[in-house]
């Protein structure tokens, strides 16, 4: 029988060298169904020489409630963990030492949108004030809106741009940024934007299909654009509000999926999400039948009224 393990081991800060670096790592265990234990190393960044703790990718995006679950040794240096922790207000690029004159102006006017309208506010409620994610998540954001580039040209972007978020995002950083976002805390967003609707207000319902040039994704299927070109794809569905022209619900749904097969699935997420009573104005695309009989189901919460195209 195996010598029963104190509970505040198991986030105890330790190095674990291996390939010419000090890690500073975790050791955590699960249990197989024989009640054998298998034990696996967590980095959460790394060590140098002088003991300072420089944080990775699984350190900055971790939640404040798991980062403070973590033993560190009292003789580490953990300055370089607090400055990244530190709040981050935007600014005009000093011209001392390493820094650069970077553009600013289009980045600027964004962060402006996203304070006034809530959408930093609500998504610090929803990751617990962590900067380093919500810098992240907006910095993707305005890249997309600036550039409409792929994301794999994201870091090259930072380094001509001021973003919030000032170190690079590279491809692997974004793929674990997206990876740790949950159901939970996406579905929270969203909850956090229906309630900053008004009551009765009208919101409209878009789609479009988006070409695939990867392969990975679950939603990419062959199915016809709007150009009647066969291609893989995916289809993009986004709700906003016609008051003050925010989007307030966004999801991705195979290519093959028309318009009326999405209607269910977009109302039952809206109903999760605690929306108000709320009409949502279509296209033809939806099916005026189909809608109907999802209103009665869904007890009439949202109303869908269809348009011309």
């Amino acid at each position: 029988m195996s010598r029963p393990t104190k509970e505040e081991s198991i986030y105890k800060v330790s190095i674990h060298k291996n390939g010419g670096y000090m890690y500073a790592a975790t050791h955590p265990y699960t249990v197989d169904e024989n009640g054998n234990r298998k034990y696996v190393y967590c980095h959460w960044g790394v060590v140098d020489e002088d003991k300072k703790f420089i944080p990775g990718k699984r350190y900055v995006f971790a939640s404040l409630e798991e980062r403070a679950k973590l033993i560190f040794p009292d003789d580490w240096d953990m300055s370089e963990a607090k400055r990244l922790s530190g709040a981050k207000q935007p600014g005009r690029p000093a011209y001392a030492d390493a820094d650069k004159n970077r553009f600013y102006g289009d980045i600027w006017l964004l962060e402006q949108v996203a304070d006034k309208t809530g959408l930093r506010s609500d998504l610090k409620q929803v990751f617990e004030n962590n900067e380093e994610v919500v810098n992240s998540i907006l910095t993707l954001a305005y890249f997309s809106v600036l550039t409409g580039y792929s994301y794999n040209r994201v870091a090259r972007w930072q380094r001509i741009e001021r973003t919030p978020y000032s170190k690079e995002l590279t491809p692997s950083a974004i793929t674990y940024l997206t990876q740790s976002i949950s159901e939970e805390e996406r579905m929270a967003l969203f909850r956090l934007r229906a309630a900053r609707l008004k009551d009765d207000a009208v919101c409209a319902v878009d789609s479009t299909s988006r070409s695939a040039y990867g392969n990975s994704l679950a939603d990419i299927k062959w199915g016809k654009n709007k150009e009647g070109i066969s291609l893989p794809q995916t289809s993009e569905v986004v709700v906003y509000s016609l008051d003050d022209h925010m989007p307030v619900y966004y999801r991705t749904f195979p290519g093959n999926i028309p318009d009326s097969g999405s209607v269910e699935t977009l109302l039952t997420d809206l109903r999760h999400a605690g929306f108000p009573n709320v009409a949502l104005l279509t296209d033809r695309g939806y099916e005026l039948e189909l809608s109907n009989r999802i209103e009665l189901k869904f007890n009439k919460q949202c109303k869908l009224v269809e348009i011309d195209d």
